[in-house]
């Protein structure tokens, strides 16, 4: 791609030429007309003067008439440039100023133009009694005059060109400067350095690309404090399964018949379905922080709710539990279909999971003038007021998960997928409900209730 630079000298400067080309062919033309107007202005004029030369006679010879012609030379101005013709009234030609020019008599009278051994004459006739005044000029005498007259106009026009480039280069140059400061100033960046931009002393036409570029570095800034805790985070949570992954196999090495083979390798199992669990959590983390889970589109939240629940209903099944879904009507939202299900799906599986045998489960969903609503109630232990802002941090296991595997990680994952996409999540009680209430809230865009494409 060329440089804004390049483009902008060349641009102006092509700009500067094409408006003095203009300027020049409108001088020409201009020039043109007004020479043809003052030339046929005094073709007219000398051709009266001579007019009144012989007026008093009836009948006047060729040399009479060059001797009145020399006696008014100074009334007779720019003589030399025409070629002057003059018949009596028996059409006889009794004076030329050029006898070696055979210019006939034409039979128009006044100005026209004629063409005469392949070139254009201007001509001026004026009749009298006493005979004809023919006043004739090559049309070329005319353009040469033109061009001159034209050339002293269009000169300096054309050395403006250089001079005005000069400048043009000097502004194009100074104006850019700024960039080039901008540009050093990233490069000498370390790839550490997230301090933002200083927008003060940037002119005002890239400041919105400043602005941009620190939206881009904060962001880029908390995306690598997220990686950062995500990391330590991981590290330390799968130190202890691995530990214990260690500490089983190292039982299974030592045992010595085979009831307690088995138990050992029961244990097994379950400790490599936990630690399976924790990296499926893990990376699914991991991949709600990347760039291409934000990607939305108009969703059906109905749509992605059901599927779930009925996945879900041979686990509530084993457990006698009563599950039911409510709609209303359809709920469309601007959204990321997978986080969206991956937030109600973990919502779903801890209420079964946490929730007392033969005990109830209910989602429904509905819309207010604000908000769409997704409420999760399940049949579990009520989770204390004090827990049920910490319940959402990472890694983090109320006291009601004694007893239920987990990793502390689901509910951070549904809490991020919420606000991702500008939505809240909170758990409140039912004075006529014995468990918990999740309720999902996102903001109502009132989108068109089409159906999705």
């Amino acid at each position: 791609m060329k440089s804004i630079h390049s483009y902008l000298l060349l641009s102006l400067i092509a700009a500067l030429a094409i408006g003095t080309l203009l300027v020049a062919l409108f001088l020409y033309s201009k020039s043109a007309e007004e020479i043809n107007e003052l030339y046929d202005s005094n073709m007219k004029e000398l051709a009266h003067v001579i007019s009144t030369q012989f007026n008093a006679p009836t009948s006047i010879g060729s040399a009479e008439i060059e001797s009145r012609m020399q006696a008014n030379r100074d009334a007779i101005f720019e003589e030399e440039d025409f070629l002057i013709q003059v018949w009596n009234p028996a059409g006889e030609r009794i004076y030329t100023t050029h006898p070696r020019i055979e210019f006939p008599l034409q039979a128009q009278r006044k100005f026209f133009t004629v063409n005469y051994q392949h070139q254009k004459w201007r001509v001026f006739t004026l009749e009298s009694a006493q005979g004809v005044i023919q006043i004739s000029q090559p049309q070329a005498a005319r353009h040469i005059y033109i061009w001159q007259l034209a050339t002293g106009l269009l000169l300096p026009l054309l050395l403006q060109i250089p001079l005005i480039g000069l400048l043009i280069w000097i502004a194009v140059g100074r104006s850019l400067k700024p960039l080039d400061k901008l540009s050093k100033a990233i490069q000498s960046r370390s790839a550490a350095s997230l301090e933002h931009l200083d927008i003060e002393v940037t002119p005002k036409e890239i400041q919105p690309v400043v602005n941009e570029l620190n939206s881009l570095l904060t962001r880029l800034e908390n995306s690598i404090a997220l990686q950062r805790n995500f990391t330590a985070n991981a590290a330390h949570e799968l130190r202890t399964p691995l530990a214990a992954l260690q500490l089983q196999i190292d039982v299974l090495a030592r045992c010595k018949n085979e009831q307690e083979r088995m138990e050992a390798v029961s244990a097994l199992q379950t400790g490599i379905v936990r630690a399976s669990n924790l990296v499926a959590q893990l990376l699914t983390l991991a991949r709600l922080g990347s760039e291409q889970s934000t990607h939305q589109s108009v969703i059906e939240l109905n749509q992605i709710v059901k599927p779930i629940l009925e996945a879900h209903l041979d686990q509530a099944a084993a457990k006698n539990i009563d599950v039911g879904f409510y709609e209303t009507q359809p709920l469309y939202l601007n959204g990321n279909a997978e986080a969206i299900g991956i937030a109600v799906r973990n919502l779903i599986d801890n209420a079964i999971r946490y929730s007392v045998d033969s005990s109830k489960v209910d989602v429904m969903t509905y819309a207010t003038d604000s908000s769409l609503v997704i409420e999760i109630q399940d049949g579990a232990e009520r989770i204390p007021e004090p827990e049920k802002q910490r319940i959402f941090d990472r890694f983090y296991r109320g006291a009601a998960s004694h007893g239920v595997s987990g990793s502390g990680l689901g509910l951070a994952i549904v809490k991020d997928v919420i606000e991702q996409h500008q939505g809240q999540i909170r758990v409140k009680s039912k004075p006529d409900f014995p468990g918990n209430v999740f309720e999902i809230s996102f903001p109502n865009a009132h989108l068109p209730k089409s159906p999705l494409k």
